[in-house]
């Protein structure tokens, strides 16, 4: 695809490029732009490389949609320094085994967060933490989840309105809906019987109640 046109195109706000046999989001692909994209949907695509800075000049992008890819791996610097206006991401079904802890800066609108299918196994509380208070709609459905020390914190914070997900260990724990996770649910498992799991209040950074 001849992407140099379309930044001749000022009054694009809405991109669809899903379904296209992509493998890499390259860098100049979407590199300083004329126009003001709003929507940007690369779905089904076999998406698997997402360079650095690849959408680092869309910062009007209100929805970007990257499901059914096999992307492994974020970085924070794929995206604008300051991504003020994302509301919606779309990640559902891809390889992702963990979020760097970055990866959610600065992106104050950020409301609807799918991750749904994924290979996700810890949900670390510096890479939730920018956003969790402002989360409306978080999907980790279909994920390796092991619900033990490393999510503890969840069960000390308040929880995003829809909020779905569920343990995947350890087997006494299989199956348990995250959004009904208590501390004695981890503490009290067969599993977990040589360990102790910190308060969040004395993490590096604590989440809001």
């Amino acid at each position: 695809m001849p992407f140099e046109l379309l930044k001749s195109l000022r009054s694009l706000k809405q991109l669809d490029l899903g379904g296209n046999a992509l493998q890499v989001v390259k860098e100049f692909w979407f590199n300083k732009p004329s126009y003001n994209l709003s929507l940007l949907y690369l779905p089904q695509n076999e998406i698997e490389v997402i360079e650095p800075f690849a959408f680092a000049d869309l910062d009007g992008l209100i929805l970007l949609d990257l499901s059914e890819n096999s992307i492994a791996r974020l970085q924070r610097n794929m995206f604008p320094k300051k991504f003020s206006s994302l509301r919606f991401i779309y990640l559902s079904y891809n390889k992702i085994t963990a979020l760097p802890s970055n990866i959610f800066t600065d992106m104050p609108s950020l409301r609807n967060i799918y991750l749904d299918f994924n290979h996700i196994y810890t949900l670390d509380a510096d890479a939730w933490s920018p956003v969790w208070a402002q989360i409306k709609i978080l999907d980790l459905l279909g994920n390796n989840v092991t619900c033990n020390c490393g999510i503890y914190w969840m069960t000390e914070v308040n929880l995003p309105p829809r909020f779905y997900g569920e343990c995947h260990q350890p087997h006494s724990l299989r199956g348990h809906p995250l959004n009904d996770l208590w501390p004695w649910h981890i503490s009290e498992a067969p599993e977990m019987a040589n360990e102790r799991c910190s308060s969040i209040v004395t993490s590096r950074h604590s989440l809001p109640n």
